[in-house]
Formats: structure tokens, sequence, C-alpha cells
């Protein structure tokens, strides 16, 4: 049953939009009484939550199982963050669910992180980051990490949001991205904006 809510959800949040829909209106879409909802998820929230966790759980189960087939750390790095960007940019639908649905609250995806694995998943970057970078980038380490991540994200979100431009290929932009960020931190570092 919690199978054919998440499914039921997954579909009208799509369809409809996440602050459109109601319990009383997934329950109909199901077939069954709000209440005998409840006794599966706590909240729309809830249901919400656990299909993020589930598409978090398939991609990183995916490039988990990458990184253990790749030897060399720089090759490694580069091909999970392309495989990263290649998921999203295939799952257009799923990347607006976890990335674009409107009317949730900033409260609610704190709640996802606080108790989901989303945050721990995230980790295998910081630790192919590190595999990169060696014991001289610990300093640098969490930036680069979570600059790489942002730029990751950056680059599924032009592709899936402004398709119609010609964008150079997720690969070659992922390739850009993880040259420019591993790159040893003794070059100058350009002036912050306004100084």
């Amino acid at each position: 049953m919690r199978k054919k809510v998440a499914n039921a959800a997954a579909l009208l949040f799509r369809e409809e939009g996440y602050a459109s829909v109601s319990m009383r209106r997934l329950a109909k879409e199901v077939g069954c009484t709000p209440m005998t909802l409840y006794a599966y998820f706590a909240s729309k929230a809830d249901i919400l939550s656990h299909l993020w966790a589930g598409i978090y759980d398939e991609v990183f189960a995916e490039l988990s199982a990458l990184a253990g087939s790749i030897d060399s750390p720089a090759d490694r790095l580069t091909a999970v963050a392309a495989h990263y960007v290649r998921y999203w940019v295939g799952n257009p639908e799923r990347y607006r669910l976890v990335f674009m649905t409107e009317g949730v609250s900033q409260a609610e995806v704190s709640s996802f992180l606080e108790s989901s694995a989303a945050v721990g998943h995230h980790q295998l970057f910081f630790g192919l980051v590190r595999d990169v970078l060696g014991s001289q980038g610990e300093a640098d380490l969490k930036p680069r990490s979570e600059a790489l991540l942002c730029g990751l994200l950056g680059i599924a979100h032009s592709h899936v949001t402004i398709s119609g431009y010609p964008w150079c290929a997720p690969e070659v932009l992922t390739r850009q991205i993880v040259s420019a960020l591993m790159t040893p931190s003794g070059r100058k570092e350009p002036q912050a904006y306004g100084r």
C-alpha cells in the first residue's frame, strides 16, 4: 500500500503540483479513505520525503557501484560526477520533484535532511575529492566538495530547465568543473567581489 500511495502521489505532484494535492485528493486517487493514508504516512510531507529518499538511494547506489569499479582517484571522481549529472538530466521529472517542488517549506526540507541518509550520501563526493587532493587538500576539502556539488547541480538544472539552449554536453561541462576545482590551490585565488 505504501508503494501504491507513493506512486500515486508522485504522479499527482508532477501533474497538479505538490501544494495543490491534499491527502483527501490522494486518498481518492488511491481508492481509500484519508484516514487509511495516515496509517501509512504521517503527512503529505512524509510522502514527499519518502519519494526523495527513494530517489537519493537509487542514484547513490549507482554512484557507489561506479566508484568501486575505477582505480584512479581522478578518473573515479570524474566518472561519478558525470554520472550524477547524467542521472538528473536523464530523469528530469525526478530532478524537478527533488529540487523544484513548489510549496515545500524550509522546515520540511530540514526535516528530510535530518531524518534521511541524503546528507550521508553526499559524503561520497567528499571522499572522492579527498582521494584526489590527498592530505595536502584537507583545508580545501569542504569548499571544493560543496562547489563541485553546486556546479554539478547547476549543469543538471540548466539542461533540465533550459533544454532549448544548445548547452555543451553535460560530460564536457562536468570535466571542466572537476578539472577547475581539482587544480592545486597554490595558484592565486581571485579576489572576492567588492574588494
